[in-house]
């Protein structure tokens, strides 16, 4: 499967499908590493390899990079689980794991929480991210910084423009918006490490 900025092209011969087409037939789309191509949870092995292609590229140009890995399953412990552990079962060696936590999608902030006390008590190496979140900002923060021995490094907003889960930081303009800012201004008071 070949992907293009206006059209997913299948080496099978099936037609030709718009992201929009695409993204009205599914209830997200998550392309790339789900692709039959390009490596499938479905294979670890190939999956496997195909991880650890990437992440040896990335140390080569500078090992001190952190690597990240990404699923959408913050809601869903049986499928982070069972996602983990067959990465580390292929020996892929990564520094940070990160999840989707859209309640839309992913489920309440409760089961995030539990989700990622699991994950941080069953891998105790790993540094976990909230890799997509909306409108919970405060709350998804104070799970992931709520983490023992530092395992939880904060979340990340995907697309700080767009307001389809209420996550914008900006409006149309380009201009902050105020109230969503300070939920992160908020954040940095309470868990602002000594010194900073």
């Amino acid at each position: 499967m070949t992907i293009s900025s206006s059209t997913i092209k299948t080496s099978s011969g099936a037609p030709p499908r718009t992201y929009s087409r695409l993204e009205k037939s599914l209830p997200m789309v998550t392309p790339g590493m789900m692709t039959d191509k390009g490596g499938s949870a479905r294979n670890w092995e190939q999956l496997g390899k195909l991880l650890k292609a990437g992440l040896t590229a990335v140390k080569e140009v500078d090992p001190k990079i952190r690597t990240m890995l990404h699923i959408d399953k913050g809601g869903n412990n049986e499928a982070s689980v069972r996602w983990l552990e067959n990465a580390v079962g292929q020996g892929v060696e990564f520094d940070v794991f990160g999840e989707s936590c859209y309640a839309r999608w992913q489920g309440s902030p409760e089961g995030w929480k539990a989700n990622f006390e699991d994950l941080a008590r069953r891998f105790p190496k790993l540094k976990f991210v909230m890799a997509e979140v909306d409108a919970q900002a405060v709350q998804a923060n104070e799970i992931m910084l709520g983490l023992p021995n530092g395992q939880g490094l904060g979340t990340f907003i995907w697309e700080p423009t767009a307001n389809n889960a209420g996550q914008a930081l900006f409006d149309n303009r380009g201009a902050v918006i105020p109230e969503k800012m300070a939920a992160y201004d908020e954040v940095m008071k309470t868990y602002r490490p000594p010194g900073e």
